[in-house]
């Protein structure tokens, strides 16, 4: 098509043929060019535009057939009698996915329910796994935290050292007695600096 519109004849060969081409070889390499890859373009280009339509065909030809399909449904229900659309129509449907079918035709309901139920929970397995580990996790911490405190009362009962809450527990005499009778026997202890960065950690 575009190589029809260059008029070779009067354009190219009756003025090669009179000598009147300034530049026949450079002019002659152009023409050759354009003459081969015009048509890969135009073909390319046209290919392209064909795919693009095709789609948009698809796509409006499935908007078409569910139309069709609806207007065939209505056309089906204004002609079936009254009486007929109120037995077969259902407003609502009751399914109990953990009860056995007694009708044969409604196994297949049953079946659908029953692998929708299965795919459902083999997803979520792997979130029940994850979960179970880092309930593991969390016994194994909490285990662990039990071990030190317990540890640690240990060491504090051994080294005779007595907390807040035990200091007043008694009355105030006690008490003072007791807090002086505690100072004075871990006065010269050289545990105290240790057990004090403990209870900071504790704390």
């Amino acid at each position: 098509m575009m190589v029809g519109e260059l008029n070779y004849q009067s354009n190219f060969l009756d003025i090669y043929l009179h000598n009147k081409f300034p530049f026949p070889f450079i002019t002659f390499y152009m023409l050759v060019m354009f003459v081969i890859f015009m048509p890969i373009l135009l073909m390319n280009m046209m290919i392209g535009l064909a795919v693009g339509d095709i789609a948009e065909v698809q796509r409006s030809a499935a908007l078409k057939r569910i139309a069709m399909q609806i207007e065939l449904h209505t056309n089906l229900e204004e002609k079936m009698p009254y009486w007929w659309l109120k037995r077969v129509d259902q407003s609502s449907i009751t399914i109990y996915p953990n009860r056995k079918c007694t009708k044969f035709w409604s196994q297949g309901e049953a079946n659908e329910v029953r692998t929708h139920l299965l795919t459902n929970s083999s997803k979520s397995t792997s979130v029940e796994d994850e979960l179970h580990k880092q309930k593991q996790r969390l016994k194994e911490i909490s285990s662990v935290l039990e071990k030190q405190h317990e540890l640690i009362k240990l060491m504090i009962q051994k080294m005779e050292i007595t907390s807040e809450a035990d200091e007043h527990d008694g009355p105030t005499e006690v008490k003072g007695y007791r807090q002086r009778s505690n100072w004075g026997r871990a006065k010269g202890s050289k545990w105290i600096p240790l057990m004090k960065s403990i209870k900071c950690k504790n704390v």
